[in-house]
């Protein structure tokens, strides 16, 4: 799509946003683990990055608050020329939830 016949271009400056409790806490997690990931590329090294395992076997159901709760299991995903579209997309989600 040419940038010439869209509407929304450029777009809008964002407003500024005081973030608060956990919003504030989950910012600032994003932008270590981008840190380290730019760290260890810099350094040479292959880059890991640490999700909670999205599975059956790492969820409770919590009867207070009615919900499941997501468990304390991680997965690791490293950078390598098979994971490479993965893992960027990873990135990509990331700075858009700092946004």
């Amino acid at each position: 799509m040419s940038t010439a016949y869209c509407s929304a271009w450029p777009p809008a400056p964002k407003k500024k946003v005081a973030l608060k409790g956990l919003d504030k806490v989950a910012v600032q997690r994003i932008s270590e683990v981008a840190q380290n990931v730019f760290t260890e590329i810099n350094e040479l090294d292959k880059p890991e990055m640490k999700f909670p395992m999205r599975a059956l076997s790492n969820v409770r159901y919590d009867k207070r608050r009615g919900y499941f709760e997501i468990g304390r299991q991680r997965k690791v995903r490293s950078l390598s020329v098979n994971t490479v579209k993965g893992f960027a997309q990873s990135l990509r989600m990331m700075g858009l939830s700092k946004e």
